[in-house]
């Protein structure tokens, strides 16, 4: 399913109205239509399962069809790395690189 960040001033009464940003990626990236599904998530913890309700060229508008349990940001996925201690800066990056996994 879709998401979409929407800040909680924009999310009110059953309905979230997307910005200018969000729109176009709905419309014009992903393709969605009206009567399709996404969700919406408020950068408070909160998310939205929604339905798009109108599309046009400066936004979107949404109706909210109940909360859901947000997405979470831990992988379910364990990693075990071995790496051999290398000489000088390479350890370093090697661990830098590990870190980003």
């Amino acid at each position: 399913m879709r998401r979409f960040y929407s800040p909680p001033d924009r999310i009110n009464e059953g309905q979230v109205i997307l910005s200018l940003e969000e729109t176009r990626h709905l419309r014009d990236v992903l393709r969605l239509r009206v009567g399709d599904e996404a969700s919406v998530f408020d950068g408070l913890g909160r998310e939205f399962l929604t339905t798009v309700e109108k599309i046009s060229k400066k936004d979107a508008v949404l109706a909210v069809a109940g909360e859901i349990e947000p997405a979470s940001s831990e992988s379910p996925l364990d990693i075990t790395l071995a790496a051999a201690i290398l000489p000088g800066e390479k350890y370093e990056i090697t661990v830098q690189k590990a870190v980003e996994l």
